[in-house]
């Protein structure tokens, strides 16, 4: 006696709707077919969540690609801030709002029924340097005067065509 028989279609090999039929045959040879079951087959999208990278600020426009079947939607999977996807989730290209620099990982997930596909990408939000061009002054035409500016990195001045060095 044997019971549970298992057969696996594959989704090439069925279609949407299909009724597929069990027949089964004892020892004696009587045979007995099954009620049919009708299957639904959904299409598969594959999510691609574009590329991620590194921005100075604190938004970035993301660049998945659009589902072939489904409704793809942006999360949030870590980071150490909130994040706000703007105009709305389902859009492919996106624009990611956070509130703390840092390393995040945002997830595309694209939804067909029951079939579920999701991607990671990777945004690194880095901290504008600060800057201070100093104070305003007032000076006599054809006078010189010395700037000072504050801050961190490497500077230049604009416009830059009566400066002695604007790259200091």
């Amino acid at each position: 006696v044997q019971s549970g028989v298992l057969t696996t279609y594959t989704s090439t090999a069925i279609i949407n709707r299909q009724v597929v039929d069990v027949i089964v045959t004892n020892a004696s040879g009587c045979t007995a077919t099954s009620t049919g079951i009708t299957n639904s087959v959904f299409a598969s999208s594959h999510a691609n969540a574009g590329i991620g990278g590194d921005k100075c600020g604190k938004d970035f426009v993301l660049t998945a690609l659009v589902p072939t079947a489904g409704t793809g939607t942006w999360t949030k999977v870590n980071g150490p801030g909130t994040a706000l996807f703007t105009s709305d989730t389902h859009q492919p290209n996106a624009k990611v709002t956070v509130d703390k620099f840092g390393t995040y990982n945002f997830s595309w997930t694209v939804v067909n029924s029951t079939c579920i596909s999701s991607e990671i990408v990777k945004v690194v939000f880095h901290d504008l340097p600060s800057i201070n061009a100093g104070r305003d002054t007032t000076i006599c035409k054809e006078s010189s005067i010395q700037l000072y500016a504050l801050g961190t990195g490497s500077f230049s001045w604009l416009p830059d065509a009566q400066l002695t060095n604007p790259n200091i």
